[in-house]
């Protein structure tokens, strides 16, 4: 993505391929993206540090749903059909069915049912607890059974 003035002196955004792919690159489903933060600042008095994130506490979400809002103007202004996700609240493209997305959702489904056997395992009924109880029941089911994703590298080999 390349931001440059046009003739009339406007910002535009530019979308660039890859190189040696005649234009088109191979789709996939695990490509994504997250709010992007430069963690680099340039101090009044010209020294470099890093962002206190500790600053934005309690305005993830909102950062999160501009960056959604954002990302899906753009597409749109590329002729990509977006509509807002109920269940997530975040962008979703159109033309991809659920079924699809739930192929590509293994972690999160797994993660449903562990926090499912958790709450069972407690002596609780999943479908009676709050939105806030399932989310933190979910939040400590997927710890264990978490897997790495399978084009991660193992430890050793990373770069």
């Amino acid at each position: 993505e390349i931001v440059r003035e046009d003739e009339y002196g406007q910002l535009v955004t530019e979308l660039h391929t890859l190189t040696g792919t005649q234009g088109r690159a191979p789709g996939d489903m695990q490509m994504h993206t997250h709010v992007a933060v430069f963690n680099i600042v340039e101090t009044p008095s010209g020294r470099v540090g890093s962002i206190n994130l500790a600053l934005l506490e309690g305005r993830i979400h909102e950062w999160g749903a501009l960056y959604q809002a954002y990302l899906a103007n753009h597409l749109r202004a590329h002729g990509v059909e977006v509509e807002l996700d109920a269940r997530t609240e975040m962008a979703r493209l159109s033309a991809v069915p659920d079924s699809v997305v739930a192929q590509f959702s293994k972690r999160t489904m797994g993660g449903t049912e562990a926090a499912r056997a958790y709450a069972l395992s407690l002596g609780l009924d999943w479908e009676t607890l709050t939105p806030a109880r399932k989310i933190a029941l979910l939040k400590a089911g997927v710890q264990n059974p978490r897997e790495a994703k399978s084009d991660d590298a193992p430890p050793g080999e990373r770069r």
